[in-house]
């Protein structure tokens, strides 16, 4: 997201101050004010509307999370139900709008889900597809997408006190969409994602 945020900022003359936080402080900070802005697919969320204190962007691109499996195993998910009540792989503090439906098995972080697919920790995990192709090459898993999880617009989702900066941040958004530059970005990072226009 950093490079994204720069592009941005390039583009809008908006100064952004990078906050690392787990996503489940970032999602407290946002709402106490202590950060301003996040990126999100609404579709994450157990209620996929923005909330009448935020406001959201233009749409980047599109992102498809799914529950992921070793490839030898796709034939045992086939369906959303073929997963109630299974333990399934999960990155702690991230938002999963159906995870009264599995038994989550929180991990710190992609790279640990991904090797605790790998070393069958449990037979199913759910990511972001582009992401799980990354972790799956570097720690080198054969892996396999089962049933698709969500699929939606990746946004900003900003504090409703700084709507008045909305339209610079989304004419940005458009000119690094225009220029080719988040291509680029997204080349970079060898993904195979759909940018709006």
């Amino acid at each position: 997201m950093t490079e994204i945020t720069e592009a941005i900022q390039r583009h809008s003359d908006i100064e952004f101050i990078p906050v690392k936080l787990p996503q489940k402080r970032a999602e407290i900070a946002l709402k106490e004010g202590s950060v301003d802005f996040d990126f999100i697919c609404l579709e994450w969320l157990k209620t996929p509307e923005v909330g009448p204190e935020y406001v959201i962007s233009e749409p980047f691109f599109e992102l498809k999370e799914s529950f992921i499996t070793l490839k030898k195993n796709v034939h045992l998910f086939p369906t959303r139900e073929s997963l109630y009540n299974k333990h399934v792989g999960t990155i702690a503090g991230y938002f999963y709008f159906d995870d009264h439906t599995f038994i989550r098995t929180d991990f710190l972080d992609e790279n640990h889900l991904v090797l605790g697919l790998k070393h069958e920790r449990f037979e199913v995990i759910i990511l972001e597809q582009e992401t799980a192709k990354h972790w799956a090459k570097v720690n080198d898993v054969d892996i396999g997408f089962a049933v698709l999880h969500s699929k939606g617009n990746f946004l900003m989702r900003i504090r409703k006190k700084h709507q008045g900066l909305l339209p610079l941040i989304n004419q940005a958004i458009k000119q690094i969409k225009a220029s080719g530059e988040l291509q680029a970005i997204l080349d970079k990072h060898n993904t195979e994602i759909n940018i709006f226009n």
